[in-house]
């Protein structure tokens, strides 16, 4: 498996995750309770669940989209970076304009130069300025994995981003996590399908009912 590396780097910072008794509910529906665990710089956590377990919604806590949880989240590090399954795009804007104005959100100054890179790198050579309503569903994906290259997080929180993509754009997704990891990133991740690049070193199932932490 090749070797990928962001176009900005990792900021030189350890990164850790710590949950203290985490429970939450959703529509009067408690989907996981008393969750704990921690993570360090390097380390993978996957979650797992069938849908509507709260995968999304765990992930959305540790970014801190959600609030209205009860417990604890303390986070060490840069703000992490979330990209969910949808990929959050604007379909009028074009892939570039949408990644600078997720830049601009971060605070980040990323010249186009920078975003067009990211783009081919990522196998969109040639559709930079199309709107992102015309691309597929697996090209927005890419787009959204571009993000990745371009936006320096310690601490990537990753909703099933590869659902859409084919053999080689989930080929790249893993390389892509293969190298965040190696340089010292922390990684968790929602997924249905099989890791290649690394064995997770925290496995966190939710079933609706009860909740799995295994190391």
């Amino acid at each position: 498996m090749r070797q990928i590396e962001p176009i900005l780097k990792v900021m030189s910072v350890d990164a850790s995750l710590r949950v203290e008794n985490l429970s939450f509910v959703r529509f009067h529906k408690t989907l996981f309770q008393n969750l704990s665990f921690s993570l360090q710089s390097g380390q993978l956590m996957t979650v797992e669940g069938v849908n509507g377990s709260g995968k999304t919604s765990l992930l959305r806590c540790l970014a801190g989209l959600y609030t209205e949880y009860s417990g604890r989240v303390e986070i060490r590090g840069n703000t992490p970076l979330l990209i969910g399954h949808d990929s959050g795009l604007s379909e009028r804007l074009s892939a570039v304009e949408n990644l600078c104005w997720y830049a601009a959100l971060r605070g980040l100054k990323c010249p186009q130069s920078d975003v067009r890179s990211a783009l081919s790198r990522v196998g969109l050579q040639g559709l930079e300025q199309h709107p992102c309503g015309l691309l597929s569903a697996g090209q927005r994906s890419r787009v959204a994995l571009a993000r990745l290259l371009i936006e320096p997080a310690s601490i990537w929180l990753l909703d099933e981003p590869e659902a859409s993509l084919d053999k080689a754009g989930n080929q790249l997704f893993q390389e892509l996590c293969q190298a965040h990891l190696k340089q010292g990133g922390l990684l968790a991740l929602s997924t249905h399908r099989p890791l290649e690049f690394s064995s997770a070193d925290l496995r966190i199932c939710l079933n609706g009912q009860a909740t799995c932490v295994n190391a």
